[in-house]
């Protein structure tokens, strides 16, 4: 839960600054840390705030991920956490979780409110052999129509390296 808080703090900072110039249009790739990730030439990676991995924005979305080892994971209590459905329920809480099994993920979808503003999420969860990534993509709910699909199809082409 204090990364999700994290998320929110962040999300609301950089959101409040949103441009028309975005076009989501040209793919671009990020490789950090073992994560491969497609997204847009409007995104930039930035330092990620503490707790998470890497940090990527746009004018109107960020994406944060986490990876968490099964070490990680066994040292805060989670030892009986071995598959990407375990890992993925634990992190989706009360959520209702999907999978893809094609692309290898699960995800969820959730809103959360924030300095008096609403924000979409689209979390998807990926497993390697020794831990899980945790991708968390959101947009200010007003443009969830916009994001909902675009979030999906971009974690669905999230690759481990």
């Amino acid at each position: 839960m204090k990364r999700i808080l994290i998320l929110i703090m962040a999300l609301a900072m950089v959101l409040c600054s949103c441009g028309p110039e975005a076009t989501y249009e040209t793919p671009y790739e990020f490789t950090y840390e073992g994560l491969t990730l497609t997204l847009t030439t409007d995104f930039k990676m930035k330092n990620p705030p503490d707790a998470f991995t890497g940090y990527y924005e746009s004018e109107k979305v960020i994406v944060m991920t986490l990876f968490e080892s099964l070490d990680q994971l066994a040292g805060a209590g989670y030892d009986k956490v071995k598959t990407l459905e375990d890992y993925t329920k634990v992190v989706a809480g009360e959520f209702e979780v999907k999978s893809d099994e094609e692309s290898e993920m699960m995800y969820f979808t959730f809103e959360r409110s924030a300095d008096m503003k609403d924000y979409y999420y689209l979390a998807a969860t990926k497993k390697t052999d020794d831990g899980f990534w945790l991708i968390q993509y959101a947009c200010r709910a007003k443009d969830k129509e916009l994001f909902a699909d675009m979030f999906l199809e971009w974690a669905k082409k999230a690759k481990i390296v």
